[in-house]
Order: C-alpha cells, then structure tokens, then sequence
C-alpha cells in the first residue's frame, strides 16, 4: 500500500504525463471533441432533467468548457463553479 508521499509523487507524474498528452492534440481536434461533448450534453437525460449543473473551468490545453457552460445557462439551469483561493 502507497503512503501519502507516495501518492502524491503517483499524481504528480500522471498529471504531467496528461498535460504532455493534451499538449499534443491539434486545436482542430480540441474543438471536434468540445463540439462531441456538447452534442452529449445536450442529448443527456440527465442533464435535461437537472436543474443544478457542478462543472469545472476548463484551462490551457484541455477541451473548453465555455460552450457547455453557456448551454447550461441558456437552459435555465443554475450552474456551480470552483472557487480557487491562493
């Protein structure tokens, strides 16, 4: 069993190796798959049938998040966000 450190050190490396794999992903394919997530969310029963929606602020190279966002909010759904302090 992973200590604390141990897994700290495991989550730092995946983390760099994910930004390495999205830094690699031509902006041409980052919006084919936000326009993929979108068409998903839209058709989602789930969604449709929610009236509260937690999401993320999408940053640097992952799939932007603004267009779902903007989505949620034409829906009338309330929409909660993370509030990063420090």
């Amino acid at each position: 069993m992973m200590n604390h450190n141990q897994i700290i050190e495991q989550k730092n490396m995946l983390r760099k190796q994910y930004e390495t794999l999205r830094a690699g992903i031509s902006l041409e394919e980052r919006l084919k798959a936000e326009a993929r997530i979108l068409e998903h969310v839209q058709s989602s029963e789930v969604i449709l049938t929610s009236d509260h929606i937690c999401s993320f602020v999408s940053f640097g190279t992952e799939v932007s998040t603004k267009g779902i966002h903007a989505f949620f909010l034409q829906s009338g759904k309330t929409l909660y966000l993370p509030r990063i302090s420090g």
